[in-house]
């Protein structure tokens, strides 16, 4: 994911573009054969239609070209600058104005609008939210449910008041500097153990009962603040500092 290297790294009122159902719409467009795909829930669509583009290379080289070209147009017709865009995906795009030109030939859809949007200060990750609470985590790697948690508090600062914005975040790293073993254990997907990031071992995957006999000075607990959160804070300080 590249993100915009000259944008400021606090938005508000950022556009999330993209074209719904992406490949199933261009293979409608050009007049093949779909059956029963557009009734397919999306996981088990996005599948079997991966597994025909697989099978014909020509194929999947048509639909990702058609839609590379669908997107330039719609940036091409609604004068979208480069420097608008904050990302662009293979099917869409994020855009820091609204966009008027929206129905041709394949419409371009509005998902979301997020009221804030924050990049890290390395510009390899963000943390967004709409007005209805839906917050967007993107880039972070091993992401799991006290991290999210915390994310959206960040996302939930009253941004106006920088007395408020200070000692909330003084608040969250003192919590992530001292919270108990079972806040830094990282679920290893399709497994019960976890991964957990210690100061003298470096990395150990451990049971959850092994974690909750560890010792919290044993934990590199800087290591969680510096790859979830420092990049973060960073950008809040820039933009409010």
């Amino acid at each position: 994911m590249e993100i915009n290297q000259t944008c400021r790294l606090f938005l508000t009122n950022v556009y999330s573009y993209d074209i719904s159902k992406a490949h199933l719409a261009i293979m409608d467009k050009l007049g093949l054969e779909t059956g029963d795909l557009g009734k397919l829930p999306k996981k088990e669509r996005n599948i079997r239609i991966g597994l025909l583009m697989k099978d014909n290379p020509r194929l999947t080289s048509t639909i990702r070209s058609f839609v590379i070209r669908l997107i330039d147009l719609y940036i091409l017709r609604n004068e979208v600058k480069e420097e608008d865009i904050i990302t662009r995906q293979y099917d869409g795009f994020l855009s820091m104005r609204s966009l008027d030109i929206l129905d041709h030939s394949i419409p371009l859809d509005l998902r979301e609008i997020y009221t804030k949007f924050i990049i890290s200060s390395n510009r390899q990750w963000y943390i967004a939210i709409t007005s209805d609470g839906d917050m967007t985590i993107k880039g972070v790697s091993e992401l799991y449910d006290p991290i999210e948690k915390i994310y959206l508090e960040i996302l939930n600062i009253n941004y106006i008041n920088k007395r408020v914005i200070f000692q909330t975040l003084d608040r969250i790293k003192n919590t992530v500097l001292n919270s108990e073993g079972s806040f830094y254990a990282i679920p290893i997907k399709n497994s019960d153990r976890y991964k957990i990031q210690t100061l003298e071992y470096g990395e150990l995957v451990l049971s959850e009962k092994l974690i909750d006999d560890l010792e919290p000075d044993d934990i590199d607990k800087e290591w969680y603040f510096k790859k979830y959160f420092k990049p973060i804070f960073e950008s809040i300080c820039i933009e409010h500092l």
